[in-house]
């Protein structure tokens, strides 16, 4: 497998065009990849690192056994930077001051290694100003230094920025590849069946279900906007006031987990299998929805959740977005 190198699967593609470049030397200085979260961009990354740097490189990519090869992966090689944002703040950024030393390090020769490599996650948190000093230093390059920036979400980068990197699209992993996989981590068969069905494509949030209590909550989170239909307007506030106090990502989770639903919604209005339900927890619920309202009523619902994340991307008052959409979601339900 073209991949068992990177120690990564599903992304032979990616992978055997990166393989192909470092074996032609034509890597590009600056790349762009991108794709969802959590399906393993920064994985690939690191395996480019590794490749890179590898004393014994095989035809599958880095032996991983090396000396390079070790401390890359245990994130200890001088040559391989990884920036990323703080993530125990609200809103997530990379800050100038972190651009500045990696700014000032690619200024020298890599201290140990054939090549400097520098990965910057979450490239979208960028800050304006780290954003523009990053760009002088993609625009006067060095020739023993390559960038790979991760993002899901490249339309919040500097036209500039995206402009200068070479992309790569990652797909969200197979349904059938994220079950696997959690089958493997001795995940119980039940969970592992909803939570590869509902993680669209991504490895991490597949993990993040798995947890304790982590599918009770989404469950309980859909039934809560369902029962809304027959409860008042008090009870409507209620649920938006409590889910706008979480942590945005964590709000941002549970309203991915209430797409899915009514996505599951339309397939059953359409007339398609119930086999192809992602939440088959919830197939009961999904039935009865989907008897009270119309494909076009169910895709305007999908369309308002995606406004309402938007908005929280870019930090509106959540507890308005939250009451705005819980308001439209019963109206629909009507």
């Amino acid at each position: 497998m073209v991949e068992a190198g990177f120690l990564v699967q599903g992304h032979q593609r990616p992978v055997g065009m990166l393989m192909q470049a470092i074996r032609n030397d034509r890597l590009h200085h600056a790349m762009l990849f991108v794709g969802p979260n959590g399906i393993g961009k920064r994985v690939v990354a690191l395996g480019v690192a590794r490749l890179l740097n590898c004393v014994d490189p095989r035809p599958e990519g880095p032996c991983n056994a090396c000396r390079p090869c070790t401390r890359i992966d245990a994130r200890q090689h001088p040559d391989v930077i990884l920036v990323e944002p703080d993530t125990s703040k609200a809103r997530w950024t990379i800050k100038i001051d972190q651009v500045r030393q990696v700014t000032q390090q690619v200024r020298y020769r890599p201290y140990e290694g054939k090549r400097r490599v520098v990965v910057i996650d979450h490239a979208e948190a960028l800050t304006v100003e780290a954003a523009n000093a990053f760009l002088k230093t993609l625009e006067e390059p060095t020739g023993d230094t390559n960038f790979i920036l991760l993002t899901a979400q490249p339309h919040m980068l500097l036209d500039t920025i995206r402009s200068r990197c070479q992309l790569m699209r990652f797909a969200p992993l197979e349904r059938q590849l994220v079950l696997k996989l959690l089958l493997e981590r001795e995940i119980a068969p039940e969970v592992a069946e909803v939570a590869s069905g509902y993680c669209e494509g991504s490895l991490a949030t597949a993990l993040e279900l798995c947890e304790e209590d982590a599918l009770t909550d989404r469950r309980a989170f859909i039934e809560g906007v369902l029962d809304l239909r027959d409860a008042d307007t008090l009870a409507l506030l209620d649920l938006a006031q409590s889910q706008a106090r979480r942590d945005n990502q964590e709000l941002q989770t549970d309203l991915d987990a209430l797409k899915v639903f009514y996505r599951d919604v339309v397939i059953l209005r359409s007339g398609a299998s119930q086999e192809r339900l992602v939440n088959t927890d919830l197939a009961a619920r999904t039935r009865t929805l989907a008897s009270r309202v119309t494909v076009e009523s169910a895709i305007r619902c999908i369309e308002a959740i995606d406004t309402t994340q938007s908005g929280l991307r870019r930090y509106i008052d959540a507890r308005l977005l939250m009451e705005q959409l819980l308001l439209k979601l019963v109206d629909a339900q009507a």
